[in-house]
């Protein structure tokens, strides 16, 4: 046991160091691009701390225990908000974002009710695992072609990708513009490396390649590298902590459920807890909200989406009925407070309360 316990607190170290360095390399090269933070925030980091959920859920899913899938998903989900927020808020209030919500809150919302409709009939399948990931692609498209200064970066601009309203709009006009080039143009959009070209710092960045060529061109690879080994090691360091887990939780003769439920929900939600913490302490507030609202929406198209490829995912009906309230509930609060007040040290402690009240009804069913 001595040993379980040296790996415990060996794997969390490298989940903390891991987090803070991944968080530093993608400022520099959100910055160095000319992509907001906010944005990686959404995405690169959202993505990468939702890697322990999305493997351990396809093996989950490969292994037929669907009910620890969608139990890591949503345990996930809410421990992001009243675990991950509530430790945040208490190291630094969250001043109100009206703005934030508006352009993706409302998105997480959506889709969070869109996962609590479609498990009603307690099961998740692969035509509607497709529809999810069909959505978060749309997802991804609607964050890398909006544009900051927009005023119609909010849920409606969002269905309009989801239809394909938006590209349809933008390939019939450049159809009656001129037939040949457009096309070609519209295809090279899709066939280019758009998204991965400098944007609005695109002349500052020539003008330091003029002057530093050879200094910018290895401090980007360092901080690209930085980047993979970081995802590694907070890859790495979730597994072990996982596994640890897993095991006192045996030790101790918890249900299956349980586990899937909590200590894994845990486990895989700790890289957003110490990427989220890392943010806040480093004064990268957008970075930290970004990454728990693109987290819960990767939690949901992505990992459920993927893992319903390999079997169809069930739960039992007092499970749903446990989840979906607190899951919906949750979201919804903190969408309100982020919008009109903002979430003070005082509700940090109340999301801490409801989570631990999670457990509670977890424990007493």
């Amino acid at each position: 046991m001595i040993i379980n316990i040296l790996i415990l607190l060996i794997s969390f170290y490298i989940l903390v160091k891991s987090s803070d360095y991944f968080v530093k390399s993608s400022s520099y090269i959100a910055k160095l691009f000319g992509i907001s933070e906010f944005v990686i925030g959404l995405t690169l980091v959202a993505v990468g701390t939702s890697i322990p959920e999305l493997a351990s859920s396809i093996v989950a899913s490969l292994k037929g225990s669907g009910a620890i899938v969608i139990g890591n998903v949503v345990g996930s989900n809410i421990a992001n908000i009243a675990l991950v927020l509530g430790i945040s808020a208490l190291i630094t209030p969250i001043a109100k974002n009206r703005e934030m919500v508006l352009k993706d809150g409302y998105i997480m919302l959506f889709i969070t009710a869109l996962l609590v409709l479609t498990l009603y009939d307690l099961k998740l399948t692969f035509i509607e695992g497709i529809i999810l990931i069909i959505l978060y692609i749309s997802y991804l498209m609607f964050l890398f072609d909006r544009k900051d200064d927009s005023k119609n970066n909010d849920f409606s601009e969002f269905m309009n990708y989801v239809f394909l309203v938006r590209y349809i709009k933008k390939f019939n006009l450049k159809l009656l513009v001129n037939k040949d080039s457009k096309i070609k143009s519209f295809f090279n959009r899709i066939f280019t490396f758009k998204y991965l070209k400098p944007s609005k710092n695109k002349k500052a960045l020539k003008l330091e390649k003029q002057k530093q060529k050879v200094e910018v061109k290895e401090s980007l690879l360092k901080n690209i590298g930085i980047l993979f080994v970081s995802i590694v090691g907070i890859i790495v360091g979730a597994k072990f902590l996982i596994d640890q887990a897993i095991y006192f939780a045996k030790l101790f003769s918890l249900s299956e459920v349980f586990i899937g439920l909590t200590i894994i929900a845990i486990g895989t939600s700790l890289p957003e807890l110490s990427v989220t913490i890392s943010a806040i302490r480093n004064g990268f507030s957008d970075i930290a909200l970004g990454n728990i609202i693109g987290s819960n929406v990767a939690n949901i198209l992505l990992v459920a989406g993927a893992s319903s490829f390999f079997s169809n995912l069930t739960i039992e009906k007092i499970s749903y009925n446990i989840m979906m309230p607190y899951l919906f509930g949750i979201t919804l609060l903190f969408l309100i407070l982020l919008k009109y007040r903002g979430i003070s040290r005082l509700m940090g402690a109340i999301f801490l309360a409801i989570y631990f009240s999670f457990f509670a009804v977890l424990l007493l069913v």
